[in-house]
């Protein structure tokens, strides 16, 4: 888990122009990576404990930082609101 909030951690927020393709690619697959640990559809148990597990590792602030930077491109943003979207889903499940 903490070499992925790394990873994260080490994504430089600069401007548009520093966005290599492959930069994008790489960011991209880490961030489905990620989401398969809170994928609604799997385990109810499993997904709730690795939620609550990468919030206190604090791998939640960094994904979602890349979703609030303007330099940050359309296609990284929308793995990051997808990402929130099966969180939140997960999240609402385990409440009802």
């Amino acid at each position: 888990m903490q070499k992925l909030i790394g990873f994260f951690d080490g994504v430089q927020l600069n401007n548009k122009e520093d966005w290599q393709p492959q930069k994008v690619q790489n960011l991209v697959l880490m961030l489905e990576v990620v989401r398969l640990f809170v994928n609604p559809r799997a385990t109810p148990t499993n997904t709730l404990s690795n939620q609550e597990y990468m919030r206190k590792a604090g791998l939640l602030e960094p994904i979602i930082t890349l979703a609030l930077n303007d330099s940050i491109p359309t296609k990284v943003k929308q793995e990051v609101i997808i990402f929130e979207s099966f969180w939140k889903k997960k999240k609402e499940k385990s409440q009802n």
